[in-house]
């Protein structure tokens, strides 16, 4: 799916066909939703796909797991 969608593959609108087309690659990876800031997905390369949350707080950058 990344290489089908060019080169930069960092932002995607995340709907379940989308989510469901993502596969494994040797190293993990995100997308990032183009509508929610700050939402995105990993997927590690054992497959595992984990949303997450990124903010600012205090002027650093957080990361929240939010489920599989």
């Amino acid at each position: 799916m990344r290489r089908l969608l060019g080169a930069d593959m960092t932002k995607k609108l995340l709907t379940e066909v989308t989510i469901r087309a993502l596969k494994a690659e040797d190293k993990q990876y995100d997308i990032w939703d183009t509508k929610r800031p700050g939402l995105s997905i990993r997927v590690s390369p054992g497959g595992t796909k984990t949303f997450c949350f990124s903010y600012r707080f205090n002027g650093g950058n957080k990361r929240i797991k939010i489920g599989r």
